[in-house]
């Protein structure tokens, strides 16, 4: 019966062509919600996969103006079809963040986990210069999503292939190279902007940190944590495991959407460490339910929000 709801919401949403969410979406508990956006994920895979991108858009996407909205838009879906200007292409897949040691101070999401869609992109699409990056979308019963956005770092890995072979955190060093190091001049101001008009939003990050802090306010099921309890780390880092890791040649010139797509659903794709002041622990890992996924949906309308 559940399922029906769903495809007859699903079918609503697709009046007139354009996917748009329920007005009491964010009532509906996380499987709900990740079925309809794993469906449009699914409806909208690209039979030919898209390349283009500029450099001249990724510094103007750095700008207030433009990269505004993607921070203080709590939504699920972009108010409008619009490609990604920065991590304009990457591939989408349905996970679960599996806590295996609920042992720390760490509280909300730290302690429960939670289902959701993770997204693996590069800056810009050259394969001579890779720089990936991964967004994360936990769903919460009855709340909007939390997310959060990890990377090595802005200077890449030039061309080795494989996408897990360095760990992804929220915090990064700044760029060294010329174009990066030009760019973080304008995302630095954007960031000091959004910290004055949207003071409420303000978790304490920086344009090199994305902080978690309103993930351990929550958890998976919609239970607010009290104030007074809340607890959430400084430093969170996803980390490919070491043995039985899903392996990429460095040197496989296929597009990387391609070889995502041969992961199969079950494997753990990453170990997560959290710390504050302590060094880091390993909190859970990140299981993949299905195979990724490059479409349309993901790169156009998906909102992963991110935090300053």
């Amino acid at each position: 019966m559940k399922k029906v709801l769903v495809g007859l919401l699903f079918l609503i949403s697709q009046v007139g062509g354009a996917f748009t969410l329920p007005s009491n979406y964010n009532t509906w508990d996380a499987e709900k919600k990740l079925e309809i956006l794993w469906n449009q994920t699914k409806s909208t895979q690209y039979k030919t996969l898209p390349t283009k991108t500029s450099f001249t858009d990724l510094i103007r996407s750095l700008r207030y103006k433009i990269a505004a909205p993607a921070f203080h838009l709590y939504s699920d879906l972009k108010p409008k079809k619009d490609l990604k200007i920065l991590h304009p292409f990457g591939s989408v897949a349905p996970v679960d963040f599996v806590i295996t040691n609920p042992n720390t101070p760490y509280s909300g999401l730290f302690k429960t986990g939670g289902s959701g869609l993770l997204r693996l992109s590069l800056a810009i699409f050259d394969q001579k210069d890779i720089i990936p990056g991964l967004a994360i979308k936990i769903l919460v019963d009855g709340m909007p999503s939390q997310n959060t956005h990890l990377m090595k770092g802005l200077d890449g890995q030039g061309t080795n292939m494989d996408l897990f072979k360095y760990e992804y955190s929220n915090i990064i060093p700044e760029p060294t190279k010329g174009t990066f190091r030009f760019a973080a001049i304008f995302f630095k101001r954007t960031i000091k902007k959004l910290k004055r008009k949207f003071p409420g939003q303000d978790q304490g990050g920086s344009a090199f940190r994305r902080p978690v802090n309103s993930w351990a306010t929550v958890t998976r099921n919609g239970m607010m944590v009290p104030k007074e309890k809340v607890v959430a780390p400084y430093k969170i880092t996803f980390m490919a495991p070491k043995n039985n890791r899903f392996k990429i040649n460095p040197s496989d010139q296929r597009d990387f959407r391609e070889v995502l797509g041969e992961m199969n659903h079950g494997t753990i794709m990453y170990e997560v460490f959290v710390s504050g002041e302590e060094e880091p622990v390993k909190i859970g890992h990140i299981i993949l339910k299905e195979k990724f996924i490059a479409s349309d949906f993901g790169d156009t309308l998906l909102n992963f929000q991110h935090t300053f």
